[in-house]
């Protein structure tokens, strides 16, 4: 079967972005019966958006999101890549850097700031973009968070402006007059997701939108009040406004003009107030005129970047670089005329049309036990889909309920898209499920804030769709028509302008920063001088999982982890990608108490010992758990383990175990959690 598009059929599925096929009237918690998927038969024939099919057919007869996409990959395709990974150690060296990109030249850059999280993601990052070298840089400047005029000089730089020139501003301006900008990017001096809004503004071909503190109060744990929003909503306007003048030509009011997108790089409130008790998403609300309280007409979509700096930097050179080719697609949902429209095996059909290579779970494997049973290996895919319920701290699976601590490892930057109520009510908290995946290296995340009913998701067959024939991230999951034209509680965390094409081409160019050192020559030297601790940590970085297990293991049963401080700790996850659950236990045995308390480790722990505890752990995987229960799983853990403890001695003693295990715990919510696992241990 061609792989090229039937475009027909493609722009009848993609006109689904603009009227959707769903309920006209506020929906009822439960799907209406009435509700169908987008389209995905057999005659749609889908390729990637870069392919003859779409770029021979003339703007004027494409509707607007797919002129975005067109626009968006045209860019794209103006450059070739280095295949270098750059790793710098801070804010000057990231800025200095950046400013070596040029429109047809670029490379990714990512900062390390010495955190265990932040080298796991360089580490999927590197195994996902798959570079000829990986290196460190650093600038000769030590500056604190750049100025503005210094992020509009880098910006300018990467555009092709020259010192001596024109002012940054100005060249900026007649550049975007003659190269329409396809958004905005708004960020704030001192806000750690800087990093984000350059890169992404470098490479899109974007302004920097700078918006002061007072317009974005608040942070990710609360939410905006509806004249905060409507704050920064009319700053943003004013700000577009502005750059209709200063650069002639680039417009913003409507759909289908210049400035589609919005993407909101800041730590600030991902939903709003609307006055009573509900919620909307901000990435739903911006992007549209008028207010809170009267919302008008959609100009654009919206997306939000937040965290760290390098998470940040993360975030955004995973939405620039790579390119998605493997999905994981897990359907919580029973096979019933009310949940069919949500379909994992029908979204998996589109995606395998597109050379995706899908796993697919679905009705009637779509349980807690499957779930968990995956979770015991790490998942090594781009691009994921669940349909599940629940709230933002358990999703509820046909049969059973799994918690946030059940998210699975991830061995590559992913895109997350959750069918699922309250997901993404505090993203920024690891207790939560949106928070669970963005830790385990989610780049992309799109899920609700508060409860919006099961038609406030785009159906799963019609993300699929919308993904595999050149949608952006910022549209996949919008719904627009009916009762959804109105702002509502689907949040979109990530660059909006992300897109599904081919891998870009690779430049033979050498990389114009001088001075890097290659990463890999600095492993295989400090492995050769017995600097075991510092090349485990390069090793991690280059994603060298192999390596990292064999150095650990031997490292292990030489009895050398006191000389080592912290590189069995980095090896933790490298050995349960590749090695085995015992291989996992045996190293977390070894872990000085400060470094098995980690809870990112003890998820990893509790995932490799699964398995174990299915048959007859011996008595150290027991003792391990035993020691590292977690404490957001406090009830199931300790119930799960003395199950498995019984058999290897007797119902007595795993009770009296649990009962020992009183003094540790001082809070109330553990205190309460422990006794109902003795309570439902003393009636089983």
């Amino acid at each position: 079967m061609s792989t090229r598009i039937h475009f027909a059929s493609m722009l009848l599925s993609v006109c689904l972005f603009a009227a959707n096929a769903i309920a006209q009237t506020p929906p009822a918690a439960q799907p209406s019966p009435s509700t169908k998927p987008e389209a995905a038969s057999d005659e749609i024939l889908v390729s990637r958006p870069g392919a003859t099919g779409l770029l021979e057919v003339a703007p004027e007869k494409l509707p607007a999101p797919l002129v975005l996409s067109r626009r968006v990959e045209e860019v794209r395709r103006a450059c070739q890549v280095i295949p270098t990974v750059v790793i710098v150690p801070d804010e000057a060296s990231y800025l200095e850097a950046i400013s070596h990109w040029t429109p047809t030249r670029r490379f990714p850059i990512l900062i390390d700031d010495n955190t265990r999280a932040t080298r796991e993601d360089i580490a999927r990052f590197v195994r996902a973009f798959e570079p000829t070298d990986v290196v460190r840089w650093q600038a000769s400047s030590t500056a604190a968070t750049p100025a503005e005029a210094a992020m509009t000089q880098a910006l300018a730089r990467t555009q092709g402006w020259a010192p001596g020139e024109i002012e940054p501003a100005t060249f900026l301006h007649s550049h975007w007059s003659q190269h329409r900008p396809p958004g905005i990017v708004a960020t704030r001096i001192g806000d750690s997701a800087w990093p984000a809004a350059l890169a992404l503004a470098a490479f899109r071909n974007q302004p920097i939108i700078f918006v002061p503190a007072d317009k974005a109060p608040g942070t990710l744990a609360n939410a905006f009040a509806p004249r905060e929003l409507d704050a920064l909503a009319e700053f943003l306007a004013k700000a577009c406004d502005d750059l209709a003048i200063t650069s002639p030509g680039v417009r913003w009011r409507a759909a289908g003009d210049e400035i589609e997108t919005l993407t909101l790089c800041l730590n600030c409130p991902v939903k709003a107030s609307t006055g009573g008790k509900d919620e909307v998403a901000t990435t739903d609300q911006l992007g549209r005129l008028g207010t809170t309280a009267a919302p008008g007409a959609r100009w654009g979509w919206a997306g939000q970047i937040f965290g760290s700096q390098s998470q940040a930097a993360y975030r955004a050179m995973c939405a620039l670089f790579l390119h998605s080719k493997r999905a994981w697609i897990f359907d919580g949902y029973e096979s019933t005329p009310q949940w069919n429209a949500y379909d994992g095996t029908a979204a998996a059909e589109v995606l395998r049309k597109a050379l995706f290579d899908v796993e697919l779970i679905d009705d009637p494997k779509g349980s807690e036990r499957e779930w968990r049973a995956r979770a015991e290996k790490s998942v090594k895919v781009d691009l994921i889909t669940v349909t599940t319920m629940g709230n933002s701290d358990f999703f509820e699976l046909r049969p059973g309920i799994c918690r946030p601590g059940d998210v699975p490892c991830l061995s590559l930057p992913t895109a997350v898209h959750f069918t699922h109520s309250w997901s993404a009510q505090w993203p920024a908290r690891r207790d939560t499920v949106a928070g669970r995946w963005l830790e385990r290296g989610a780049y992309a995340y799109i899920g609700s804030v508060q409860e919006p009913y099961l038609q406030g998701f785009v159906p799963t067959p019609g993300v699929a769709m919308r993904w595999a024939t050149g949608g952006t991230w910022g549209l996949v999951g919008r719904q627009d028509g009916g009762r959804f034209a109105q702002p509502w509680k689907i949040a979109v965390f990530g660059d909006p302008l992300m897109l599904f094409g081919d891998p870009l081409a690779r430049s033979s160019d050498p990389l114009p920063l001088s001075g890097s050192t290659s990463v890999s020559e600095n492993a295989a030297r400090g492995l050769k001088e017995g600097r075991y601790g510092p090349a485990i940590s390069d090793y991690v970085l280059l994603g060298k999982d192999d390596i990292v297990a064999r150095l650990a293991l031997a490292l292990s049963r030489e009895k050398q982890a006191s000389q080592t401080p912290g590189a069995l700790a980095s090896a933790i996850e490298p050995v349960f990608r590749v090695g085995t659950p015992q291989q996992v236990v045996g190293l977390f045995a070894l872990l000085p108490a400060s470094e098995a308390k980690d809870p990112i480790l003890r998820d990893v722990l509790w995932h490799a010992a699964h398995a174990l505890l299915k048959a007859q752990p011996d008595r150290r995987t027991l003792d391990v758990l035993r020691a590292n229960l977690r404490d957001d799983l406090l009830e199931r853990d300790a119930t799960e383990l003395a199950r498995a403890w019984s058999p290897s001695s007797s119902r007595a003693d795993a009770l009296t175990m649990l009962q020992e295990l009183r003094p540790r715990y001082s809070n109330t919510p553990q205190k309460d959690a422990l006794e109902k696992a003795i309570a439902a241990y003393r009636a089983r």
